[in-house]
Order: structure tokens, then C-alpha cells, then sequence
């Protein structure tokens, strides 16, 4: 869930990156070259980050909720119980990795700082000036590697989890469910309000995923496909609608999940672990159960 937090807070601060470049140009109508340049390549590297943050994000959700899943699934089991240590969040981000970066690979390749107009006059007041963040040489060139990028995107970084997550969730809810009813006699009220927690966390996670990411997947796969004038359209509201849905994953993951709220603590406090201040009750009546115990022994 760390990892989550962390890829979401990047995501958020990459929106905020694009702001900021525009308010800049905003307050600075009048700047060189150099400048402009330079805006252009933050903005074209926050591109690159907001995607490769946005997947990582998708993915590491996705192998929670199935992880999860598989735990409650299967609880006698030794194999899906290794799943729970903490050791396997190494080989999750390793895969997670593996499944990832071919596609970032592929958007690097795909964009460039390009010029725009050499004479550009800043009392024109233009968002675009010399430069613009535009498609490389190389895709502008070829006709293949752009859909194949394009279609790898819909695949992997949409469709695929769109089929994954919906399944994973339905298990997740329906062994928690079964899990509650076998602990009712049992387990405490905290342990049952934690695992209806999980299940609403993963739920409100498949729904945000599905509001934006499966229509995005959808249009990618039909841009090279079939041709349509409105498919540009979609894209550009859809992944509007995406940017909305990644700052409020944050906030619903940051209100439902306590290691959540830990690892946003955390990283805001720069890896100092938080303190906890103890009531000089509960300390006082520590003190006194731990010398009751010592007299009880004696005796």
C-alpha cells in the first residue's frame, strides 16, 4: 500500500507540474529561448512520469486486491500464505516493473521538444512559444510504431486490468463475506470493520479504474482499427476524466486505509517514523500489572 501512496502522490504532483508551467508562462509573458526549452523538457518528462506512475499505480492496486483475494481464498494454504509476508512486496514491484517499463520505453520514444516558431513574439501571450512537446521523428516517420505503442497501451495498462480487477473484487468480497459469517462468534469487532474496510477500499478502487481507464483502453484499441472523427474526442475528455479519477484515488485510498494514511505520514515527514504519546494513565496502570505479575511470581 506504500507503493500505492507513493505512485499516487507523484501522479497528483505531476498535475500540479503542469500548472505550474502555465501559471509560469503566465507571470514571465517575456523569456529566452533557453527557458522555453527548458519549460518543455520538465513538461515532456512529467509526461513521461504521470504515466509510468499512473501504471505502476493500476498494477500494484490490481496485485493487492489479488493477493489478497488468493489469502482469504485459500487460508490453510502455505503457498498463498507467503503471499502475506512482507518480503513479497519485492517480487510484486519487480513484476510490476517487468510489466511496465516496456510500455515507458515506448512512450520515451514516442515524444520530443520540437520546434514551434522561431519568431515568436511574446506579446502574443501563446501557451506555445518557440517550442512544444510533440511526437518524435522517429514515430512521425514510421506508421508502425506508434499503434503498436498505442495498442500495448490499451492492452496491458487498461484492458487487461479492467478484466482483472472486476474478477479479483467479486472474490475478495465474496470470501470476506464468508469469512465474516464463520468469524461472527469469534473474531472482534475490529478485525470484521478491517476486512469490510479492504473490501470497500478494493471496490471504490475497480470503480474509479473503470470510470476512465476501460473507455481509454477502448479508444486505443479503435484509433488504429477503425476510423472515426470522434475517437479523438473521447480521448482527450477520458483522459481528462482520468486525471480526476488518479487525485481522487489518492484521497479515497488516504480516508479508507490505515496503511495508507502510514505511508503518506511517512513520506511527507521524510521517512521519520511517527510518535505516539501515551496517556500517564496507561502507563501507570502498565507499571502496575507488570509489578502484579513479578509479586504473583515471587509467591
Amino acid at each position: 500500500m506504500a507503493s500505492v501512496a507513493l505512485m499516487d502522490i507523484f501522479s497528483l504532483a505531476c498535475v500540479f507540474g503542469e500548472k505550474w508551467i502555465l501559471f509560469y508562462q503566465e507571470l514571465y509573458p517575456c523569456y529566452s529561448k533557453t527557458t522555453d526549452y527548458n519549460l518543455m523538457m520538465l513538461d515532456m518528462i512529467r509526461l513521461h512520469i504521470r504515466s509510468f506512475t499512473r501504471r505502476c499505480s493500476t498494477w500494484l492496486s490490481l496485485s493487492i486486491a489479488i493477493i489478497r483475494a488468493l489469502v482469504i481464498r485459500y487460508p490453510m494454504s502455505v503457498r498463498f500464505e507467503m503471499l502475506s509476508r512482507p518480503r513479497t512486496i519485492i517480487y510484486v514491484i519487480g513484476g510490476v516493473l517487468c510489466v511496465v517499463i516496456p510500455n515507458s520505453i515506448g512512450d520515451f520514444l514516442s515524444l520530443d521538444v520540437s520546434t514551434y516558431d522561431k519568431n515568436f513574439d511574446c506579446k502574443n501571450h501563446l501557451s506555445i512559444r518557440f517550442y512544444t512537446v510533440d511526437l518524435s521523428k522517429l514515430f512521425q516517420k514510421s506508421r508502425l510504431f506508434r499503434p503498436i505503442v498505442k495498442i500495448a497501451e490499451a492492452l496491458i495498462s487498461k484492458m487487461i486490468p479492467c478484466v482483472l480487477f472486476p474478477i479479483a473484487t467479486i472474490v475478495l468480497i465474496k470470501e470476506i463475506r464468508k469469512a465474516n459469517i464463520r468469524r461472527n462468534t469469534l473474531a472482534s469487532n475490529s478485525a470484521s470493520s478491517s476486512q469490510t474496510n479492504t473490501s470497500y477500499l478494493v471496490l471504490a478502487q475497480t470503480v474509479t479504474f473503470f470510470i476512465a481507464e476501460f473507455p481509454l483502453g477502448i479508444v486505443f484499441l479503435l484509433q488504429y482499427t477503425v476510423y472515426c472523427a470522434l475517437l479523438g474526442a473521447f480521448e482527450r475528455f477520458f483522459t481528462s476524466v482520468l486525471t480526476i479519477t488518479t487525485a481522487t484515488h489518492m484521497f479515497i485510498c488516504f480516508f479508507m486505509s490505515s496503511q495508507y494514511r502510514l505511508a503518506v505520514r511517512l513520506f511527507l515527514r521524510g521517512g521519520y517514523p511517527l510518535k505516539y504519546n501515551f496517556d500517564s494513565k496507561d502507563v501507570s496502570r502498565n507499571k502496575s500489572l507488570k509489578q502484579h505479575n513479578v509479586q504473583s511470581i515471587e509467591k
